[in-house]
């Protein structure tokens, strides 16, 4: 998985490269120049969620029941998992911990401030016309500055989001996945 773990920091770094770039209006930038971030992005994160919850599961799967009852085992294996997520929550740095909340933050302002410019559309262009549009429905007609501006508003919009969840899988693959492979957090009942 050390390839999922390079691959979410090269577009966490990317992805900020890009949303520092749609705040420049300096070059124009749209979705399908960079829709590959979004693609890998989630790609990522779900590789990331898919080993952790592979682990975990394996970590809480109960050996023999040494003659405990139901409820003593369902015990057993709630305080399992709760001294795993502290070691999983105690593995993490804190100015990874501080970043990733900074992060997660900024995404959600982000994405708000996003959905209130966009007016409730999205740009498109068709036959050297730019429009705002929602699922088809055209809510006005763009100059070709306000087409560039909304294109930037969008990918500023998506961009927060990649950060945030590239980031996260970063930090899962990177600080979390090495603590739950360790042989000794493989004990079974």
């Amino acid at each position: 998985m050390k390839v999922f773990e390079h691959v979410a920091m090269g577009v966490f770094l990317t992805s900020c490269v890009v949303h520092l770039l749609a705040f420049t209006e300096l070059l124009s930038l749209s979705m399908d120049q960079v829709w590959i971030l979004h693609v890998l992005t989630m790609v990522v994160f779900v590789a990331a969620v898919f080993q952790l919850s592979r682990m975990g599961t394996r970590l809480q799967r109960p050996g023999t029941d040494n003659g405990l009852s139901r409820e003593e085992i369902r015990k057993v294996r709630l305080e399992r998992r709760r001294a795993q997520k502290r070691l999983v929550w105690r593995s993490i740095p804190f100015g990874v911990k501080v970043l990733a909340g900074v992060l997660v933050l900024y995404a959600g302002v982000n994405f708000l401030l996003f959905m209130m410019q966009m007016e409730g559309g999205g740009p498109h262009a068709s036959d050297g016309h730019f429009y705002l549009s929602n699922h088809g429905n055209i809510l006005r007609e763009l100059s070709r500055p306000e087409f560039d501006h909304f294109q930037l508003m969008e990918v500023r919009g998506f961009s927060g989001h990649w950060m945030a969840f590239s980031f996260a899988a970063w930090t899962l693959l990177h600080f979390v996945a090495p603590v739950l492979s360790k042989p000794e957090q493989q004990t079974s009942l």
